[in-house]
């Protein structure tokens, strides 16, 4: 049984054989024949190369430093518990990470709460934040779990924890995650307004629903007390008895503001005692309130088959009034005086100004531009036929 030559093999023997005949051949035929038979022996070893197609392969090898991932958790639960305290936990997070630093091991700080905080430094002392958002940590982790990383240190109390569902994560990876757990393994009591629907535009006078989401830990079969407040004036006051371990209580109120603009609610829940963050129990929701009633004004220049079109579809809306002034030959109708004294939210114009008013819109067009900034006044044109 033979093995496939390799290449080395191919061009020691090529080497061999090409020596050989020129040795031979350099001595035995004529001075004035040597430089031809020379270049057929080059010309034949590039054939020979050509044919055999030889491939070097130069390997090269880098060696670098892993970085190991150091995700520290500032949230205010981290500081409530009896043991460690907090100055002896940041001293224990410091003196890991010097340890590590002696051993010529190189890190990343992340401090992590709500959010992400990738400016984290050796001896962090803002543990202030409203939430663990251990999510946010593991999708921080799959995004950076390639090149140059070794694998994640969590230091956390794991409470309480806000975000994506932890078993949704895919942590299938090669890097491996280690977590050191702080404080005590009963939870720490804690309710929170976890979110807030509500539609972002609502009309006055008209009703509109508000749900709550609250979560609860540390505490169950607990009644609180919901509050909804406009300003100093409250406007709905609600008992919720919680789940607590974590899960998600929905409490429902009913609003019908009476005033335009942007309206603010303050959403609270009682504080319970020995509760750790009493921050996340209140929210602000803006609202923007629309108006019930516009008054709109069309002006009309030359009649035509928009005018009939335009004042039917605008009819139809019961929260629509219109004005409508049309040019003759005697003047509006009705009066102009009118549309400059009355404040209206949309001026249409159509088909106007004609060629016989455009001179005396002209001299409008100062106290028109005037009264749209001054009025909020919204301002479109329809052409004529």
């Amino acid at each position: 049984m033979f093995s496939y030559p390799d290449q080395l093999f191919w061009l020691v023997s090529i080497g061999v054989a090409a020596t050989a005949i020129f040795v031979y051949k350099w001595f035995f035929i004529p001075r004035q024949l040597r430089s031809i038979f020379i270049f057929r022996i080059f010309t034949f070893i590039i054939v020979l190369l050509v044919y055999l197609n030889p491939s070097i392969t130069k390997t090269d090898s880098i060696e670098s430093n892993l970085f190991w991932n150091i995700y520290i958790d500032k949230s205010l639960s981290m500081s409530y518990h009896s043991s460690p305290s907090t100055n002896s936990l940041l001293l224990g997070i410091n003196d890991i990470i010097n340890r590590l630093n002696k051993k010529n091991i190189p890190v990343k700080i992340y401090n992590f709460g709500t959010e992400i905080d990738t400016n984290g430094i050796l001896g962090q002392s803002n543990i202030n934040d409203a939430s663990t958002n251990l999510g946010k940590v593991l999708n921080h982790i799959n995004q950076d779990n390639g090149y140059g990383v070794a694998g994640s240190l969590i230091i956390t109390d794991g409470q309480a924890n806000q975000g994506i569902n932890i078993s949704s994560i895919n942590l299938d990876k090669n890097k491996p995650i280690h977590i050191i757990g702080i404080g005590d393994k009963t939870p720490m009591v804690d309710v929170s307004i976890v979110s807030i629907n509500a539609p972002p535009v609502i009309i006055k006078g008209e009703n509109a629903e508000i749900e709550v989401l609250l979560s609860s830990f540390g505490v169950q079969n607990q009644r609180v007390n919901v509050t909804i407040h406009s300003k100093e004036k409250l406007l709905g006051s609600k008992t919720l008895i919680l789940s607590g371990e974590g899960s998600i209580d929905k409490i429902r109120f009913m609003i019908n503001p009476d005033k335009t603009g942007e309206v603010e609610y303050k959403l609270q829940v009682n504080a319970l005692s020995d509760e750790v963050n009493i921050l996340n129990n209140k929210q602000i929701l803006p609202i923007q309130v629309l108006k019930n009633e516009y008054k709109i004004s069309i002006i009309t220049g030359g009649p035509n088959f928009n005018t009939s079109v335009l004042k039917s579809i605008l009819k139809e809306n019961n929260n629509f009034q219109v004005d409508h002034y049309f040019l003759t030959k005697n003047g509006y109708i009705p009066p102009l005086k009118k549309f400059w004294d009355t404040k209206y939210d949309l001026i249409l114009f159509d088909n106007h100004p004609v060629e016989k008013n455009k001179e005396e819109w002209k001299s409008f067009l100062r106290i028109f531009a005037k009264k749209i900034l001054s009025q909020k006044t919204s301002f479109a044109i329809f052409l004529g036929n």
